[in-house]
């Protein structure tokens, strides 16, 4: 069982789609990579609490369930606002 996975600083810009099988994941960290957006497959991980995605190229808006996310740890991307709807 795997509960913590560290994929920063791999320059990464996606993730498989398989990731979300890891569903005890509760720790992941994308940080220092180059996401545009957060891969949806972290919103199919049941037990996900802490997900760190700073320093990435996000951009835009934010879904709500995302926005749930999206609040532990992503500084220092470009995201210009939250949209609730």
């Amino acid at each position: 069982m795997l509960a913590e996975l560290n994929l920063s600083h791999n320059q990464m810009s996606k993730l498989p789609d398989e990731l979300a099988d890891l569903t005890e994941l509760t720790r992941l960290d994308l940080s220092h990579n180059t996401f545009v957006t957060l891969p949806g497959s972290v919103f199919r991980m049941p037990k996900l609490a802490l997900l760190s995605a700073h320093h990435n190229s996000i951009l835009g808006k934010t879904t709500p369930h995302s926005l749930l996310l999206a609040l532990h740890r992503v500084p220092n991307n470009r995201v210009s606002h939250y949209s609730l709807s």
